[in-house]
């Protein structure tokens, strides 16, 4: 079974239970970054950046490893941040404008802790703007409202990895890691 979803190709396949699930299979492509060229990320972990931020490990071309929710507090950054040290790429999704400014000052707090978690450890961090990813994975309009593109988002979690019942953070940040591990390494 195949469909084509945008430039994305998806297979159905049997996974070890048994059930029909569909697989992103992503060509792993070269990104230009300034003098060369530098492979896609081969494990990334993607960050749904809030006061309980949605996780997820994915490793190239599309297996989901490990997702989550954590409380965006110092030590359970820290302690997630050491847990995977070992992934190419950190992707938190980037905080917008809001109306509310102390809403927007602790969403930028939360995400540059994550960064400077990541950091530390020499894992290269990215921020990623939620347009850009729900419309390159989800074919979103960008003027969906926040209702449909979570609706969205759990629905292609349930899909595409066969995730049973995904809160909007975890939804959200397998989404994001399926884009990241699809377009790599941003410059």
């Amino acid at each position: 079974m195949r469909r084509r979803c945008g430039r994305r190709r998806y297979r159905g396949v049997r996974d070890s239970a048994g059930v029909w699930v569909l697989r992103l299979y992503v060509v792993l492509r070269r990104v230009r970054l300034g003098q060369g060229t530098r492979p896609v990320a081969v494990r990334v972990i993607a960050l749904d950046s809030a006061t309980t931020t949605g996780w997820a490990v994915m490793r190239a071309p599309g297996v989901l490893e490990a997702f989550g929710t954590v409380r965006a507090g110092a030590y359970d950054i820290g302690r997630l941040a050491e847990r995977y040290t070992d992934v190419d790429l950190a992707g938190i999704e980037d905080s917008y404008s809001h109306r509310n400014r102390h809403t927007a000052k602790v969403l930028a707090r939360i995400s540059g802790r994550w960064q400077q978690a990541f950091e530390h450890h020499g894992v290269a961090t990215t921020f990623v703007a939620a347009k850009t990813w729900q419309h390159a994975i989800l074919s979103l309009s960008p003027r969906a409202k926040r209702d449909e593109r979570k609706a969205a988002a759990k629905a292609f979690a349930r899909s595409a990895y066969g995730v049973k019942a995904p809160t909007e953070d975890e939804a959200d940040s397998i989404c994001l890691a399926t884009y990241l591990v699809s377009v790599g390494v941003p410059g």
